[in-house]
C-alpha cells in the first residue's frame, strides 16, 4: 500500500558513500513522495520488463530444496542435517534482526549461509535462476524509481566535470539525466523508494518520515525535509516513453 503522504515537499536522500564527505559536497538526490496515481505507475514500469520480486524467504526454501538434491540419499542423515542448520539459523536470525543489520550482513557476508549459496547456485539452476531474477528486480526498481521520482539532485558531477543537469519530460527523468546517476545510487534510491511504498504499523498511524533500514542491497541516510540549493533543472517537453515490453 502506498503511503499517502499530506506534503509534496521533496524528501532528500543522501547514499550512504557520501556519508563521511562534508555535507556541502555530498551527493544527494530530491526524491519526490509517492502519490496514489505514482505508486502503481512504478509498479506498472517494473512489471512491464518482467521484473519478479523474490524475498529472502524464497531464496533460502529454494537453497534447502537444492541442498536436497544434490546430497544423495544415503548421505543426507549425517551430511544434510548441519547444513540445514544453517539455513535455518540463519532464516531465524533474519526474522529477528533489524533492517539494517540485514544489510550489513548481507553485505559483509559475514554468515556461514553465505558461502552454501554459492556453492548450491552453481549445480542448482533453479536457485541461480532466482538470484538473477532478485538482482533483475534491484536494478529495474532503482531505474524506474529514479526515472520517476527523482526531481532534482545535488552535487552530481556530469560528464565534463560540470554539475549534471536534472531534466524531467512527461515520463520523469530523461534517458540522458537518468544515466548521469552512477548504477548503484539507482540502486539505492529504488531501495529507499520500496521503503516510502511500504510503510511501517507506526507510519500507517503517522504518515511522517521514511522507516529505518531497508530491504534492499543496501544502506542508506536521508532526511525528510525541504532541500537546499537546487542544480539546474529544466522540463523538457516531448512524446511519452512507451514502456519496453518482454517478450
Amino acid at each position: 500500500m502506498a503511503k499517502l503522504l499530506s506534503t509534496q515537499a521533496p524528501l532528500r536522500f543522501v547514499p550512504q558513500d557520501q556519508a563521511a564527505r562534508p555535507e556541502g559536497e555530498r551527493i544527494a538526490y530530491h526524491i519526490s513522495p509517492p502519490s496514489v496515481y505514482s505508486a502503481p505507475k512504478l509498479h506498472r514500469a517494473v512489471n512491464a520488463q518482467g521484473a519478479r520480486f523474490v524475498t529472502k524467504m524464497d531464496l533460502l526454501d529454494a537453497l534447502e530444496d537444492g541442498l536436497r538434491a544434490m546430497l544423495p540419499e544415503e548421505a543426507q542423515a549425517d551430511t544434510l542435517r548441519p547444513h540445514l542448520a544453517i539455513v535455518a539459523g540463519y532464516r531465524d536470525w533474519y526474522l529477528a534482526a533489524k533492517p539494517e543489520e540485514r544489510v550489513r550482513v548481507n553485505l559483509t557476508g559475514e554468515h556461514e549461509v553465505f558461502e552454501l549459496f554459492e556453492i548450491v547456485a552453481r549445480h542448482y539452476p533453479r536457485l541461480s535462476e532466482m538470484q538473477a531474477d532478485e538482482q533483475w528486480f534491484w536494478d529495474v526498481f532503482g531505474i524506474e524509481g529514479s526515472r520517476l521520482f527523482v526531481v532534482d539532485w545535488e552535487n552530481l558531477p556530469g560528464q565534463d566535470g560540470a554539475p549534471a543537469v536534472c531534466e524531467r519530460g512527461p515520463d520523469g527523468l530523461t534517458e540522458a539525466s537518468l544515466g548521469a546517476i552512477p548504477n548503484h545510487h539507482r540502486q539505492l534510491i529504488g531501495v529507499y523508494v520500496y521503503k516510502l511504498l511500504s510503510p511501517t504499523e507506526q507510519e500507517a498511524k503517522n504518515s511522517g518520515s521514511p522507516p529505518p533500514g531497508s530491504p534492499g542491497p543496501s544502506s542508506s541516510t536521508a532526511t525528510a525535509k525541504t532541500p537546499p540549493q537546487k542544480s539546474p533543472s529544466r522540463t523538457t517537453p516531448g512524446p511519452s516513453r512507451k514502456s519496453a515490453s518482454t517478450s
